[in-house]
């Protein structure tokens, strides 16, 4: 899907996309980085966010997900149990779920993956 979007000029999100992913007929993964991942970035990111991660994101130079609740949390949001603390010697956050309960629990995943 991301070759044939490449090879004709689709952007992720625009009326053909959503042409070629009827057509196709059943459910794509790659829908939730083009309908859930990439109007995040741009809906809530900082200028400086959306200028680092938009272009790699409708480039497909990363692939992202996203992740709304945990297994025993629903929408309660505050009732949410993982943390995440970022690590500046290495760049990241490391997420903690200490319990089953604290499971992800929506169709994606979590992160980003890149090809590079």
């Amino acid at each position: 899907m991301i070759e044939l979007m490449a090879g004709h000029n689709i952007p992720p999100g625009s009326p053909d996309y959503y042409k070629l992913v009827k057509a196709v007929g059943i459910p794509l993964p790659i829908a939730l980085h083009s309908d859930m991942f990439i109007p995040t970035i741009v809906g809530q990111g900082t200028d400086e966010q959306v200028k680092k991660w938009l272009p790699r994101a409708l480039n497909y130079s990363i692939i992202g997900t996203y992740v709304q609740t945990e297994l025993g949390h629903g929408s309660f949001v505050r009732g949410i149990e993982t943390t995440a603390t970022y690590n500046p010697d290495k760049k990241v956050f490391v997420l903690h779920s200490p319990t089953v309960s604290s499971t992800k629990w929506w169709p994606g995943g979590l992160g980003v993956t890149s090809n590079h």
